[in-house]
């Protein structure tokens, strides 16, 4: 079992990726037509609300042992992609203008966070396949 500890640790470079995204998106803003603007903020802000969920699944599933945690995992992500879809499709309904630019948007948000959640994960299998080595 991975202790609560690592865990948070392991979280910290999650969140400068996070903001680094942020960062680089209020960047791209001074280049993006001000009409678009409040679409392209809003898509970042629902693909962005994947890592929340992310964030109350890893609390959740905090305490389960290596051997589940990749089952939990994939649940978690099928759950989380799930939730993000309505979101997109509420959200994608009820805007008048700039769906192009929410899609893209949302799209390059979600993988952004996706490929984050990714490359923790596959660290965390490989520091669970260590410990069960030694």
């Amino acid at each position: 079992m991975i202790p609560d500890s690592n865990r948070a640790i392991r979280l910290k470079p999650a969140f400068i990726l996070i903001g680094l995204g942020l960062v680089v998106l209020a960047g791209v803003s001074f280049f993006i037509p001000s009409e678009t603007l409040p679409a392209v903020f809003t898509g970042y802000l629902c693909g962005f609300s994947g890592v929340f969920l992310h964030l109350i699944f890893v609390r959740l599933f905090r305490k389960v042992d290596d051997a589940r945690l990749l089952r939990y995992f994939l649940v978690g992500i099928s759950l989380r992609f799930l939730i993000v879809l309505a979101l997109f499709t509420l959200v994608f309904l009820q805007i008048e203008s700039g769906k192009i630019s929410f899609t893209f948007s949302f799209l390059v948000s979600y993988i952004y966070h996706f490929v984050i959640d990714i490359i923790f994960m596959h660290r965390n299998l490989l520091q669970a396949e260590n410990r069960s080595t030694s």
